[in-house]
């Protein structure tokens, strides 16, 4: 997560700034949490752009490790308020029901680690440029084949690249 995006800083900092725009950081360091979701809802809010003005960011979207799974779906759809430090007494509705779509992503390693983007927005979070589709390829007949002791191989050919877009449209805790 440390590949610079466009202000030559890391995509999840803490110190991006653009002209009129002041300091202002997009990573946190927090477990998940009710109140660490709303914080980073409300910075991600009050991002502004290169003149100063209101960067209008709308998180959508949470994502989490498959360890985060089941703490992160009681924070978006339970009724009532996950209260901290406690399993009982959750007798306050829940303000951040609905608020965002959950994606478990069975790729995230650091099993602390949760992200929320915008992804609504006309520049993304993450830019795919194809330059060539993907194309799938086999080697399955001829002489190759009894060559490689009957095994068969499978493979993707595609050009393109991926970057990092907008860094205000995510957020990081990195715990």
């Amino acid at each position: 997560m440390s590949l610079a995006c466009y202000d030559a800083k890391a995509f999840f900092a803490t110190n991006h700034t653009e002209g009129d725009s002041g300091t202002q950081s997009n990573r946190g360091s927090s477990a998940l949490s009710a109140t660490a979701l709303q914080a980073a809802i409300t910075a991600m809010r009050k991002f502004k752009n290169d003149k100063g003005k209101p960067a209008h960011v709308k998180p959508n979207l949470l994502c989490v490790p498959p360890d985060l799974e089941w703490e992160a779906k009681e924070l978006l759809n339970s009724a009532y308020y996950p209260e901290e430090g406690t399993t009982t007494n959750k007798f306050a509705t829940n303000v951040l029901k609905g608020a965002l779509d959950l994606l478990v992503n069975d790729y995230l390693t650091d099993t602390n680690n949760w992200y929320v983007f915008d992804t609504d927005r006309v520049v993304k979070p993450l830019i795919l440029q194809l330059r060539q589709d993907p194309r799938f390829t086999s080697l399955t007949q001829g002489t190759e084949s009894s060559f490689m002791r009957k095994k068969l191989y499978f493979g993707v050919d595609w050009r393109g690249e991926i970057l990092w877009g907008d860094w205000r449209t995510g957020y990081a805790s990195i715990v």
